[in-house]
């Protein structure tokens, strides 16, 4: 929530209820204090509902796993840092929810675990650079997140069944 910025707004409302309140005080009336907090009460609501800019959080929809916000944010994040390590505590931290409760949503919404979802990512990287620029292997390793450039072919081994040497030989690069 976020308050407009209304320095200058007349509000009937909220200055009758603050000058009811101060009466109040001043008068120190049987049951005065229940007043007092009923204006308050009211003066909070006439903020919320003409003075404030009040969004609500995304929610998930069942059976889904991350909320599309939530999963928008941690594969955002995992692109922008997919050339440094990253930690499943950083990524949960990220959707702002528990380790735990983010590997269950995370396998739910992208249908693979954190790791294996980081190493696709890596290969498509890899793939792209292998395709489009003159980097040796051992630098699209390095720029794709891999650890070494052994990694990074056992990986293209394991999931595309290829070498890098042979990827860029195939695709022409």
């Amino acid at each position: 929530m976020r308050l407009k910025d209304v320095l200058k707004v007349d509000d009937e409302v909220l200055r009758a209820s603050i000058a009811a309140m101060a009466e109040e005080v001043q008068t120190n009336n049987l049951g005065g204090q229940l007043f007092v907090d009923a204006l308050a009460t009211q003066a909070c609501i006439q903020i919320l509902r003409h003075h404030a800019l009040v969004t609500f959080r995304e929610k998930p929809v069942a059976g889904t796993g991350l909320s599309s916000l939530q999963a928008k944010l941690v594969s955002r994040y995992i692109e922008e840092n997919l050339d440094q390590q990253l930690r499943l505590a950083d990524l949960a931290n990220v959707a702002r929810i528990s380790v735990t409760h983010f590997l269950r949503q995370f396998k739910r919404r992208f249908g693979c675990a954190p790791h294996v979802y980081v190493i696709q990512r890596r290969l498509a990287r890899a793939q792209r650079l292998l395709t489009k620029t003159p980097l040796s292997i051992k630098e699209v390793a390095a720029t794709s997140g891999f650890a070494d450039q052994s990694h990074m072919t056992r990986a293209f081994q394991k999931y595309l069944r290829t070498t890098p040497g042979a990827y860029r030989t195939v695709t022409g690069s």
